[in-house]
């Protein structure tokens, strides 16, 4: 199969040449996936034992850890405007080793504290043979989850921590890897007709006050998003979440870079956000109601690349 050249971030090692002992043709221990650039939910988390008995320095410089002869996971990946993340959380010392689709090795030691990741940017199309390592071969086979995003790897802002968690969702806040309730859009810039929009209740269960979203973030809320805008920016357009609704509502939006975005009351009782300089990638919406005792009234959300 065709491989694809990758530039990968700062402290990454890639080294082209023959595998010694690692053999991507081998059937992966934990599994195989056919991602999609904007798949959802977004990071993909897969459990498994890092560790094994081959020593990855004879792969090149940079390339550390004792890993497993067959890949511990295979992603076949179709690229599109959006980076790749791969990182791995553990409490062990972990190392990343992964064959490109170009054939190349490349790798990665402690880019979050003593936990590895990698950026694919920009992403090529093809098959990501993925190890992850135990740096300290007296580890054994600790216990280790591989995540695989297009939203970032490492420290996003407001809504990740460093082991590429959303740490709102994980105190049972808004959880923005969840499907959305009233569906998904994908929109590149210019799109037809503007606005887009969708039909929706507002509300929920959670008072996003509670959450530390950031300032501005009120209202009841779901713990899912109510909806996903997969958006592909131009260099031209602002983009303009807006909600109608009889109800005083408002609205959170988690964006691509993983910060929360907030209001209430820009249009009268209704709530608007506008991205000045929109970035490619995943916006979650929730549409919230001020007053819990509104319960889950009717409310359109808009999504507009037109200022009023």
């Amino acid at each position: 199969m065709l491989r694809h050249v990758l530039a990968a971030s700062a402290a990454v090692c890639a080294f082209v040449g023959p595998a010694l002992a690692q053999d991507y043709n081998l059937e992966a221990g934990y599994g195989s996936s056919e991602l999609t650039s904007g798949f959802l939910p977004d990071p993909v988390a897969v459990e498994l034992q890092a560790g094994g008995s081959v020593d990855a320095s004879s792969l090149g410089e940079g390339c550390l850890g004792m890993i497993a002869e067959a890949p511990d996971y295979e992603l076949t990946f179709e690229a599109g405007p959006l980076p790749l993340y791969l990182s791995v959380e553990s409490e062990a010392d972990t190392t990343l080793v992964v064959n490109a689709p170009d054939g190349s090795w490349i790798c990665n030691d402690d880019s979050q504290g003593l936990n590895p990741g990698l950026t694919f940017e920009p992403a090529e199309s093809g098959v990501y043979d993925i190890w992850v390592g135990a740096y300290n071969a007296a580890d054994g086979f600790p216990e280790a989850t591989l995540f695989i995003s297009e939203l970032g790897e490492g420290n996003l802002g407001g809504g990740m921590n460093a082991d590429g968690l959303d740490t709102v969702a994980a105190s049972g806040g808004p959880n923005w890897t969840l499907p959305p309730t009233y569906g998904t859009a994908e929109l590149t810039t210019g799109f037809l007709p503007d606005p887009h929009t969708v039909e929706i209740q507002a509300g929920g269960e959670l008072d996003a006050s509670e959450h530390d979203l950031g300032p501005g973030c009120l209202g009841n809320i779901a713990t899912a998003p109510d909806y996903d805008v997969v958006y592909t920016a131009g260099e031209t357009f602002p983009l303009i979440f807006s909600v109608e609704s009889e109800a005083d509502t408002t609205l959170i939006i988690n964006g691509p870079d993983g910060s929360w975005h907030c209001n209430d009351d820009t249009n009268g009782l209704n709530p608007q956000v506008t991205f000045e300089s929109p970035q490619s990638g995943l916006y979650d919406v929730w549409v919230g109601t001020y007053y819990e005792g509104d319960g889950l009234p009717p409310a359109t959300l808009n999504v507009s690349e037109i200022a009023n």
